[in-house]
């Protein structure tokens, strides 16, 4: 008893982003952003890219490194979100860094981040049956939530996203939710059931079959 107290204390003394998954995906974005290996294929990244008229320019040349580091542990990050078998939240998206749970994580950016908002993912397998178990924080709550499902995985974002004619359309958004239509309690907790039918007011539809990623974006 005396154990599990003390770990109870620990865990309610952490950031509310603090999950175990969290801790457990940042470690390994660091320890792999470090792989020899992963430093060749960033290497080859910055000499393709150096090749190219706007790499050349004074201002990208500059941001180049940076650029990569964050993009490479942006996929990092999707590869860790890929466990439908046991999904979870990860804050995997955030240009800018944070020093906390006695490690400094350096900017994990994507395309298009806005600086206003946080990004957390989780896998799901298509045509399976889930639920979210959320809660606002009682101090405050972001300006907007929005959770919305998509085929694909941020890892092979260019499955997600299709360009045609310079245009980017999203072809695999399955079903969307924002704060404005979300069913909360009293207390602020609330609780979103995806797939099968829909058993109570909030719930998302999530494709047949296929990996599928859920998205969070909390505007600040």
């Amino acid at each position: 008893p005396g154990s599990a107290l003390a770990k109870a204390a620990r865990r309610a003394a952490l950031p509310w982003m603090a999950s175990a998954e969290q801790i457990w995906a940042e470690r390994i974005v660091l320890r792999l952003s470090a792989d020899p290996a992963i430093k060749r294929i960033q290497a080859q990244a910055r000499a393709e890219l150096m090749a190219t008229p706007r790499a050349r320019l004074p201002d990208a040349a500059a941001t180049l490194d940076e650029s990569i580091g964050q993009w490479t542990r942006s996929l990092i990050f999707a590869e860790c979100v890929e466990r439908p078998a046991s999904p979870a939240f990860l804050w995997g998206t955030d240009d800018t860094p944070r020093t906390w749970l006695g490690h400094r994580l350096p900017g994990v950016g994507t395309s298009g981040d806005n600086p206003d908002a946080f990004y957390q993912t989780a896998g799901i397998d298509g045509g399976g049956r889930y639920e979210i178990l959320g809660q606002f924080h009682p101090d405050s709550r972001p300006a907007q939530l929005l959770i919305e499902v998509n085929k694909g995985s941020m890892a092979q974002s260019h499955k997600i996203m299709l360009v045609t004619a310079g245009q980017h359309s999203d072809i695999s958004s399955n079903s969307m939710m924002s704060d404005r239509e979300l069913a909360v309690r009293p207390d602020g907790s609330f609780r979103i059931t995806l797939g099968g039918e829909a058993g109570g007011p909030n719930h998302l539809t999530i494709p047949p079959e296929g990996f599928c990623s859920v998205g969070v974006r909390h505007m600040l």
